[in-house]
């Protein structure tokens, strides 16, 4: 049976990097919900965040929290350095812990902020676009 293209690479993909499957979504850019204590528990969870959000101006907060495993590929990562890779289409801001890391240029181009330079397993970082 063949395997469909956008499955295989899906598959290769989660085997090489940690990905975010959701985010918790709230349109409005007020409150700020950057800090990384900031209570989104009431937020509604997306699975379907890479969908377009409407037409014109739309503003909105994304959050989720990666925790860093042992292992990737099967091979340890303790001590490596571990970056966010986002893709938003024209203006955001990528805050990790509560920091601004990254402005985002926008116009569908890929965009990395670093987390750390040197991660633990189980390290964990409220992410917030």
């Amino acid at each position: 049976m063949p395997v469909e293209i956008a499955a295989l690479i899906e598959r290769l993909y989660d085997q090489t990097h940690i990905v975010i499957r959701a985010f918790r979504f709230r349109e409005g850019l007020e409150p700020k919900a950057h800090p990384a204590d900031f209570d989104d528990s009431d937020w509604v969870v997306d699975e379907q965040f890479h969908r377009s959000r409407g037409s014109g101006n739309c503003y909105g907060w994304f959050r989720a929290t990666v925790v860093i495993p042992e292992r990737v590929s099967g091979f340890p990562i303790a001590g490596s350095a571990a970056t966010l890779l986002a893709n938003i289409d024209d203006y955001g801001e990528i805050w990790v812990n509560g920091e601004m890391r990254s402005p985002v240029q926008g116009f569908n181009v890929d965009q990395r902020a670093r987390l750390a330079d040197a991660v633990q397993p189980g390290d964990r970082f409220q992410i917030a676009i």
